[in-house]
Formats: C-alpha cells, structure tokens, sequence
C-alpha cells in the first residue's frame, strides 16, 4: 500500500533462462492463493511462484518454441480464472491454451499456427483475462478486437473488430483489464488512448450472436414475424443470403442463397395468405427473385430472373394491399428505373408488372419504401438525380405523384414509411445534410408538398445522420432508426410527432452498428432492430422486456 516498493521477481536489468531470471516477461497473474504466473516471453514459457516468490513449475518448455500443447511460441499474456484454470495468450501459436490447476491442458481457443479474422480464429492474441462468470476475454492484436468466449471455449461477441480511431475502434490493443462489475479497459496502443466498455445497453438486449455466429453475415436485411416466430434475412457477400429463425437458440433455415450463391441477401420477409415470402438481393445476370414457404422451412421460388429481365437485381420491398401481393424491385441498369409487380396468390406466372422503368423517370432505381395509408398504396424512390418522389395509387394499376422532387431538394431520396396518429410520415436519405423526416395527414388529402410539414431536422441535429433510416410504430410511439457511419445508429422516437428524444447510445454501444436496412429490418410488437456491422456480422436488437439470450459484452463509453 501506498506505493512502496516490496519485492523483485527477477534480476534487473539480466536476462536469462534458469528459474531465478527472465527474458522479456510481458505479463503477470495472481491466483486466489497468491501464487504468482508470468509469462516469460522470450523464454517461451510461463514461470509459477508460491506467495513467498519461491520458484514452484513451468509451463512450457524453456527456450524451445513449439506448438504442440506443452509448448508455447512467444507467449505475451496469461490469466487465471476462479476455478484455477491457467490461461495463456499463446501469441505466434494464434492461441489461447487453456490448463487446469496441475496444469494439465484443456482446450485451446483458435487454431493453432493459423491467423484469421473469423470466430473461429485469432490473429496475434496479445493478452487474455477471465471474469467472474467463466467468460474468457482474448486481446485479438491484429483482429483489432476483443473476443469473448464462455467458459467452454464458445464465442460469445467481440468488441471492436476493426481498426481505426472512431470510438469503439482499436488499433494495436495490446492489454486488458476488468472490474468488479464488468467493465471491461482497454489499452488502445496506437490511438494513444485507453477505452472502457461497459456490460449491457441500458434498455436494449441483443438476442442473437454477431453475424448468427459468422463474421461474413455482415447484416440484418430484413425482419418479419411468421407463426409467432422471428425470422431474420441476411446477406453474405461470400456463400450466400440466408434466413434465420428465433428458437432457442436461433435456427438456419436457409443458407447457401436457397441453392443460388447469387442470392447473396433476402432484402425483405412478409407474410401473405399464410405463407412466408422472401425477396432476393442477387446481380444483373441472375436476376432477383421471390421465394415462399408454407412453414417457414421448404421453400419455393415463384419468381426468378428479375421478373423476367436480369438487371432488376433485387427484389427489393413488399407490400399487401388490397388483398394483392405487391413488389418493389431495384434496377441494376441505367436503361430502366424500378418496377412494381403484383399477384393476386403469389403463385409462379401469376405476376403483373404494374409500373415500368421507375414511373417513367430511370433515375428511379428503386423503391425502398411502401405504405398503406387512407385507402392508397405509397411507394417512395431513389433517386439521387433530381431526389426522391412519393407515388400513391387506388387500385394499383394508376399512380400519382404527391411531392415535388426530393421535397425542393435533388439529394432528398425516400427511405422509409410508417402511419401514426393520422398521419403518413416519411424518412428521407440525404448524404450532404443528414435525413430528414416529414409528414403530411389524412385530412391534408397528401396531395401536393403544400400537405407535408416536415418534423426533423437534418439528421436529428447531426449530418453524420445521413438517412432516416426506417420509420416504426411499436407501443404508442413513432420510432425513427439512422444510418450513421461515424458514431453508429442512432434510435429516435416521438409520442407526438413532432417532439423526438433519443433512446440508447449511438450503435448501440458500438460505432460499426452503422444502420438498418431501410424499414425491411425493424419489425413492431415488443420492438426488434436489425444491424448493418461490417466489423461483427449483423445484430438483432430487442427494446427491452424480455430475457436476455447470452450474456453478451456491449460497449459503452467513459
């Protein structure tokens, strides 16, 4: 206490590998009885001493690098847990090696001699630490994150997971530490700084693993609710789309882009006269597509080809409407805009083209938005030309534009919908300025720009705000999701319209929970939020209310 110096391990200033010296320890613990591990870098081995300092084993094997499990290649970290366990970062190994208390092994984490940036691997590991439940933390160095497993072994989540000097992104982390309530510090080597991080999202839980478990599911395209179950699209730039359901735990029940590694993601979900639709993200040779399943496990395509052209490559929204099946595609060709086709029952060959090359305009790539309001179906555009346009029909074959381009602004595109208290509002995409959210009422007639006020702002008071995102009612309030590429997400809402206080921290607690995906992720009841995280694999956010799915590490500032 107070600072005085007590005792020495060690000879300073001499190196060497009996049981009395060292050659660049990077790293020191303490177990419950006082005995002391340090992990003796350069000697490849971790040195144990009782209490007194009295020399009592080693792990490893001095001097002799190795990757079998009684030798380590460098060892920079090492831990003990409450159960006595030794862990040891393992770092040219790509490991962590994992012994009981007579140090017997007992399972590594990573694949030993092989870097990587998935789950599965690490790249590096610089330090480890175990909290008081069993959770082991793991400091990936050139993952630029933290890995966090159970007791077992499993991954848990990561914090960080790319390099960089936003909040929440590390470069060269080297150490770690934790408190006596889970806050987790973070030495952040190259940004000069040490971040803290913070157990939990105050009323937010996140009910799946990053990515459902793999990195490369990089987002949560879609949400929809079938049969009181949660199902989640997602993209996958490398093996494919795939569609996930909540169990216990959470389910494939699509990968692979439903046999077609083209479909790289399922844009939207919706119900339609009990079977479960899915719209494809696929490219401008395939086409994208529409599949069914009556139980949410057989699936059937029922459309492909883009509808019959190729370059509609996404189908990208739905909507029912009139007891008719409608569908928004994106077009991946300056030649044409979006199109709308309909179907009375969803069945293959029953599909009418309704709107043609963007209702008349090509620089209406597509419709990201749909909304049933006062007996008409709105679809907004994109449209980063002369700025989007909001289109209404009564009988889905006639359409009538009702706003002015981009509302007077040509970097004004449409993102989003929703219906609240008598009012039809919409999101808008504004790259320069930051979104924007307007409204107009069913007693307005929604007409001409002269029925629409607008009720935010650019970006909520922040440009880095640059969409309005997706627009969702849930439990008498309008919610309001932001893309933000630089702090991460932001979630608004309003009981009134016009007055919006933000609920929970940007990202969630993590700047590469960059958005959602339009009003496609979010789906209303007791309220779920899909994520874009690049750096992770895609999230699944629950207001909160319901039981935590794992006990998950989420970020927070200091």
């Amino acid at each position: 206490s107070g600072g005085t110096w007590q005792a020495r391990l060690g000879s300073t200033g001499v190196a060497g590998s009996d049981n009395a010296l060292f050659d660049g320890p990077r790293d020191v613990a303490v177990d419950a009885s006082g005995n002391i591990y340090v992990a003796d870098t350069y000697n490849h081995r971790v040195q144990k001493f009782n209490s007194s300092r009295i020399y009592v084993a080693t792990l490893g094997v001095t001097g002799s690098p190795g990757t079998d499990n009684s030798h380590f290649n460098y060892p920079n970290g090492v831990a003990v847990g409450g159960n006595g366990n030794i862990y040891v970062a393992d770092t040219y190994n790509h490991r962590v090696q994992v012994f009981n208390s007579s140090f017997v092994h007992q399972f590594t984490i990573g694949e030993t001699g092989v870097s990587g940036e998935d789950f599965g691997h690490l790249a590096w590991p610089q330090d480890v630490t175990v909290d008081a439940s069993g959770r082991i933390y793991v400091v990936d160095d050139w993952g630029h994150r933290v890995q966090v497993f159970d007791s077992n072994g499993d991954y848990l989540t990561t914090i960080g997971g790319s390099g960089g000097s936003r909040t929440g992104q590390l470069r060269d982390a080297r150490g770690i530490a934790l408190d006596s309530v889970g806050n987790v510090y973070l030495t952040d080597r190259d940004n000069s700084r040490i971040q803290k991080f913070a157990p939990g999202v105050e009323g937010w839980e996140q009910v799946n693993i990053n990515g459902f478990g793999e990195r490369n599911n990089r987002a949560v395209l879609s949400l929809a609710f079938f049969d009181d179950t949660l199902y989640a699209g997602i993209i996958n730039w490398d093996t494919g789309g795939e569609i996930w359901r909540m169990s216990s735990p959470w389910t494939a029940v699509i990968t692979g882009g439903l046999g077609y590694t083209y479909n790289v993601g399922i844009d939207h979900l919706i119900e339609f006269k009990g079977d479960l639709y899915a719209g494809t993200r696929a490219d401008a040779t395939n086409g994208g597509e529409v599949w069914r399943s009556s139980d949410g496990t057989g699936w059937n395509r029922v459309v492909s080809g883009g509808f019959g052209d190729p370059t509609n490559g996404e189908v990208f929204r739905f909507a029912v409407f009139n007891d008719t099946l409608y569908a928004s595609t994106r077009s991946y060709t300056d030649t044409h805009g979006t199109e709308i086709w309909r179907s009375s029952s969803g069945d293959a060959g029953d599909w009418t083209r309704v709107v043609a090359n963007g209702f008349s305009d090509a620089d209406n790539e597509s419709a990201p938005g749909f909304e049933v309001f006062n007996g008409y179906l709105y679809a907004g555009t994109w449209n980063y030309d002369t700025g989007g346009e909001i289109w209404r029909t009564s009988d889905g074959e006639n359409w009538t534009q009702v706003n002015s381009d981009g509302f007077g602004d040509d970097n004004d595109a449409i993102a989003s919908f929703a219906v609240f208290n008598g009012y039809l509002y919409a999101g808008t995409m504004r790259d320069s300025a930051g979104g924007q959210v307007w409204r107009c009422s069913a007693g307005s007639g929604c007409n001409e720009d002269s029925d629409w006020e607008q009720v935010v702002g650019d970006g909520f008071g922040s440009t880095d705000n640059r969409y309005a995102a997706a627009l969702i009612v849930s439990d008498d309030y309008l919610y309001c999701v932001t893309r933000n590429d630089e702090t991460g997400a932001e979630v608004w809402r309003t009981d009134d319209g016009a007055n919006w206080e933000q609920v929970g921290p940007d990202g969630f607690g993590d700047s590469n929970n960059t958005g959602s995906y339009w009003d496609n992720s979010v789906v209303a009841g007791s309220l779920y939020i899909g994520t874009w995280n690049w750096a992770n694999g895609g999230e699944v956010w629950q207001l909160a209310g319901s039981e935590i799915y794992l006990p998950i590490i989420l970020k927070s500032y200091p």
